[in-house]
């Protein structure tokens, strides 16, 4: 099976904790936000491996002002292996993400992946399948529209 974009079922929030993930990442601690958050989730999955991807915070924003550059930095939690890697990457300025234009191309930076000590083995079947996921996952997941739904997906340093 491969990864497909959905928006997460109740009980694999329960299951994968996602209450905490959202206080952790969305820096949220009402029960209000949290169930705000909750209900919009959605992830990249591949049941059958039991690998998962979902994007917790694009670092658009500080306070009330929006920070240059920020926006093309992105945290995901990828789920592997029973252990649940945050993964940031930068979204790179040779990237063409304009709605109304084709080709859609994102092009992805590692910056990093906590925690980090794996195997040179490991490691590489991970940034693996991270690519794999967020090729499927493109630019917005189930969310995408118009020409994002099927972008070209590229790696600068994977």
């Amino acid at each position: 099976m491969a990864f497909i974009n959905e928006y997460i079922p109740d009980e694999d929030k329960e299951r994968y904790d996602f209450w905490e993930l959202t206080i952790q990442y969305r820096n949220v601690h009402r029960a209000d936000d949290v169930e705000f958050f909750l209900h919009n989730y959605h992830w990249t999955i591949d049941r059958e491996r039991g690998i998962w991807l979902s994007h917790f915070r694009d670092n658009n924003f500080h306070g009330r002002g929006r920070i240059k550059d920020r926006g093309k930095e992105h945290v995901f939690v990828l789920h592997y292996n029973a252990t649940n890697f945050e993964v940031t990457v930068w979204k790179e300025d040779d990237s063409r993400t304009h709605i109304r234009k084709t080709p859609f191309i994102l092009v992805w930076r590692l910056l990093s992946i906590t925690p980090s000590a794996l195997d040179t083995d490991s490691e590489a079947e991970l940034k693996a399948v991270l690519k794999e996921a967020l090729a499927a996952y493109g630019d917005c997941g189930i969310r995408a529209m118009g020409s994002a739904k099927n972008p070209i997906v590229r790696f600068s340093n994977f």
